[in-house]
């Protein structure tokens, strides 16, 4: 009889590391299962799920019934893991890449700088982030459309591409034009005038003072004992002598 129960226990097998078995009065191999994705266990004749660690965050599994923590694969570039037990990496969004492996947090895509823009999902070098055309700029970091290059606006122009802000014509000229790439869309404001502030438009000289010649890039005020009723004066004659009693 002894003879018996010591064969018996000879035939007795244990569940493969890779896997586990929580039941009772199992007689096939097949009735071990196997640890899910994203984990993996080093232990046999494992009787519980627990026995399966979960892969460390950065790292991924996307089989099943492993049996190493040298299974786990890092994230490729372009994409990371935040949680422990993924079987699979979270893509960068657009507007940003990653060109390291092995990352465990969003924070670890870089954004495209200002100028720039990308549409690719999991990028994985700053190469995909492309240049805002001339005439155009974008104070935003990380865009992911062309849509983020805005136009310069009137009274300015941008002469080089990846621009975060344009460049305001000259005091003295203005531009009606929008997303101008150069500065030979500026005009010289006539005498009597000169730029707003924007550059989009000439301003007449207010009272009490002038501009004698075109492109002036402020208006003269009328010397100290002398006033203009005048606007958009070209000549210092418009100043006259305050009356007596007067300064």
């Amino acid at each position: 009889m002894l003879a018996v129960v010591l064969c018996a226990l000879t035939l007795l097998h244990s569940c493969p590391t890779g896997k586990y078995l929580a039941t009772t009065g199992n007689d096939e191999e097949s009735d071990c299962v196997a640890c899910g994705t994203g984990t993996y266990s080093t232990a046999t004749g494992a009787t519980e799920i627990t026995t399966c660690q979960q892969c460390p965050a950065g790292k991924h599994l996307p089989t099943t019934g492993n049996d190493g923590e040298d299974d786990c694969l890092a994230c490729a570039r372009g994409k990371y893991s935040p949680q422990d037990g993924r079987s699979v990496c979270t893509s960068c969004v657009a507007g940003t890449y990653l060109d390291s492996t092995g990352n465990d947090a969003p924070g670890d895509c870089v954004e495209c700088g200002t100028g720039k823009y990308s549409t690719v999902v999991g990028a994985l070098a700053a190469a995909t982030c492309q240049e805002c055309a001339v005439g155009t700029f974008s104070a935003q970091t990380g865009a992911s459309s062309v849509a983020t290059c805005l136009n310069c606006a009137p009274g300015k122009y941008m002469e080089t591409r990846s621009a975060s802000a344009c460049t305001l014509c000259v005091a003295g000229k203005f531009a009606t034009a929008s997303g101008a790439a150069s500065a030979t869309v500026c005009s010289a404001c006539d005498a009597g005038t000169t730029s707003h502030a924007s550059g989009a438009m000439c301003a007449p000289c207010t009272a009490g003072t002038y501009a004698t010649s075109a492109a002036s890039p402020t208006c003269t005020p009328c010397p100290a004992g002398k006033y203009s009723p005048s606007f958009g004066a070209t000549s210092s004659s418009v100043c006259l002598p305050c009356a007596a009693g007067k300064f």
